[in-house]
């Protein structure tokens, strides 16, 4: 069995409402429904995508990524923009691009070599850290415009996750399956 995994950083609650906010304005303008629309749970900001993977190769991720990733309670993303994404080609998602700040770049980079330790093969593209408001369903545009907003917003993160992602016809499933916590004292596992 392989599961669809990926690396993320899962943030609060507040700032999944803040996110939605923006989402709400403009899913009420989707007329053709041409965006599909995840649930509020789903907001995270990707650090790796592992496409599918064995469960004994994400067990040997999960220690690797508690020794050596230090998150703390103070991780704070800024989002900087409001638009399509990605921009050089036809778009495939409306989200919100963060800013690369110090704090997740490190992140990123201990995750990555958490990947490499376990010579686990992922998606190496280059890094522009995003959260998905909405995905784009057709092959092409969308007609619902959009223009670039710039935003200030300061969203929190409560941890790190790799999840388990399970698509459906009525959307994507994304299960933690190992985390990290800001409070650093607790670890969970949720394997099965």
């Amino acid at each position: 069995m392989l599961y669809r995994s990926f690396i993320a950083l899962r943030l609060s609650e507040a700032s999944q409402h803040r996110l939605a906010e923006l989402a709400d304005h403009y899913q009420a303008q989707d007329k053709y429904h041409e965006i599909s629309w995840p649930p509020i749970e789903n907001y995270h900001l990707t650090l790796a995508f592992l496409g599918d993977q064995r469960p004994e190769n994400l067990q040997r991720l999960a220690e690797q990524l508690s020794y050596i990733v230090q998150f703390t309670s103070n991780t704070r993303l800024v989002a900087t923009e409001l638009s399509y994404f990605p921009y050089h080609a036809r778009p495939n998602v409306l989200a919100v691009i963060v800013k690369l700040a110090e704090n997740l770049e490190r992140l990123k980079k201990q995750a990555d070599q958490a990947l490499r330790e376990c010579q686990i093969r992922y998606e190496k593209r280059k890094f522009i850290p995003h959260i998905t408001l909405g995905r784009i369903r057709a092959r092409k545009a969308p007609r619902l415009a959009v223009p670039p907003s710039y935003l200030n917003l300061e969203l929190a993160c409560t941890g790190l996750c790799l999840y388990r992602s399970e698509l459906r016809s009525d959307g994507a499933v994304y299960t933690p399956i190992f985390s990290i916590e800001s409070n650093l004292d607790k670890l969970n596992d949720a394997w099965g």
